[in-house]
This record gives structure tokens, sequence and C-alpha cells, in this order.
């Protein structure tokens, strides 16, 4: 069975020819205008500490191809890892307190 495994790049799975049916895709539709109504942005901390990171090339790939500045997207993960890390490690608040 392991020999009809096979491992591809991300830029040789960007050039494969998709054979999904984007009529049948549940989110293939645009997204109404009251997603927009509460979208948010963050917008760069004024503190905060510059530091050289050596980052991979597939990621920051992924990062640029995105919409935005690839820094502040990566900025934006970082801060969701971070918060759901806090999040996970407050004590859990009994409701009968």
């Amino acid at each position: 069975m392991k020999e009809d495994l096979r491992s591809f790049s991300a830029k040789e799975v960007r050039a494969m020819a998709s054979e999904t049916d984007w009529e049948k895709a549940p989110d293939g539709e645009p997204l109404p205008e009251s997603f927009w109504e509460n979208a948010q942005t963050r917008a760069s901390s004024q503190h905060g500490q510059w530091i050289n990171l050596k980052v991979d090339d597939d990621v920051v790939e992924h990062f640029k191809s995105q919409h935005g500045q690839f820094k502040d997207r990566i900025l934006d993960v970082l801060r969701r890892h971070v918060d759901q890390e806090r999040k996970l490690e407050e004590p859990e608040v009994d409701a009968a307190e």
C-alpha cells in the first residue's frame, strides 16, 4: 500500500490542475456583506522588540502570497497563538462560585 503514497512540494501542488468543482463547494460563494461588518484588523503594537528571525523560504512565500503586509500577517499568527496558549493556561472558573 505504501507504494501508492507520494509527497508533493507546495510548488508542485499549486501547479496541479484543480479537480475541485467550486460550484458545489460550500465555501465557494462570496462572503456576505454582514461578514465584513464584524471583521477586525489588528494594528501593530507600538510596544515591541525588533528582532532578527530566520524563517523558512516556503513559510515566507506562503505569507507573501496572501493579501496584506506579510510581516503583519506573521505577527498576527504569532499573536493568535500566544493568545490561545494563554487562554488554555487560565484556570477554569466554576460557574457555581
